[in-house]
């Protein structure tokens, strides 16, 4: 009698959930790769399909948490857990990784559009961004390691934006909270020091189709996400251990970044 109170009582808290959150139900396109989607049914479970598959091989229940904030904790069973966005026609997932001290380390982050929505109407421009000023004439990677608690203040302007500034190093250690909905919706600017004009800034999957509109020799800058290499491969070429969510770039040209990422 017990064991089914509280299977009622869970099942219960599981639809109510997702009663509270059903604007993630339906069909989902990654806007950077649109063949790959994935559905959330009314009954609290998640597929996905690859560009390769028309056919979910399985089902697996997703499960979103009541929080406070733009943003709320969800699980999905074998994927493992992060936070999730909900807008009107669009939803972003930040996954963690998961390992011992690294739960907290954003691996994956996603923007999709509904099925039925024309994603060139998701226009996120007026929203604050990450400004990033780095030297004149610096070519090459560079890091961020955000929410450091000795970290560099950064400037909030009257537009709430983030601005922060970096130096030859190539590695900004900053207070500033790290925004992985922000990365998704493309709203970090990069631009030198001397110039207020960002540079044009690229992001996963640049390489897959040329942009005949940038010119071979300009200068770019590549936003590849968060934590793209082990913490033990950083911290020995950045020669320092750093926790937390760390930012990784790099300006050239656009044919050397093409050149890089092919």
């Amino acid at each position: 009698m017990r064991r089914n109170v509280i299977l009622n009582w869970l099942l219960f808290v599981q639809i109510n959930l997702l009663a509270q959150n059903e604007g993630v139900i339906g069909h989902w396109h990654n806007i950077d790769s649109p063949k790959a989607s994935i559905h959330i049914d009314s009954a609290g479970f998640y597929s996905l399909f690859t560009e390769d598959s028309l056919v979910s091989l399985e089902k697996l229940r997703f499960t979103i948490h009541q929080d406070t904030g733009c943003s709320k904790p969800f699980e999905i069973d074998q994927l493992g857990s992060g936070r999730i966005q909900i807008g009107s026609n669009y939803l972003i997932l930040s996954h963690y990784k998961q390992g011992k001290g690294i739960n907290d380390h954003i691996d994956e982050v996603g923007l999709f559009y509904k099925t039925g929505t024309e994603p060139s109407i998701l226009d996120f421009s007026k929203e604050p961004k990450t400004i990033i000023a780095i030297p004149e004439g610096f070519i090459g990677e560079f890091y961020i390691a955000y929410h450091q608690k000795n970290g560099s203040p950064f400037l909030l302007d009257t537009q709430g934006n983030a601005n922060l500034k970096l130096d030859w190093s190539g590695l900004l250690e900053t207070q500033l909270l790290e925004d992985p909905f922000r990365f998704a919706k493309k709203n970090e600017q990069i631009h030198y020091d001397n110039s207020n004009q960002p540079l044009v800034l690229l992001h996963q999957g640049f390489a897959n189709k040329i942009d005949p509109t940038i010119p071979f020799q300009s200068i770019c800058a590549l936003s590849s996400g968060f934590n793209q290499s082990s913490r033990e491969l950083l911290n020995q070429k950045l020669r320092k251990s750093i926790e937390g969510n760390v930012g990784h770039y790099v300006v050239d040209t656009y044919e050397n970044l093409l050149k890089l990422w092919h």
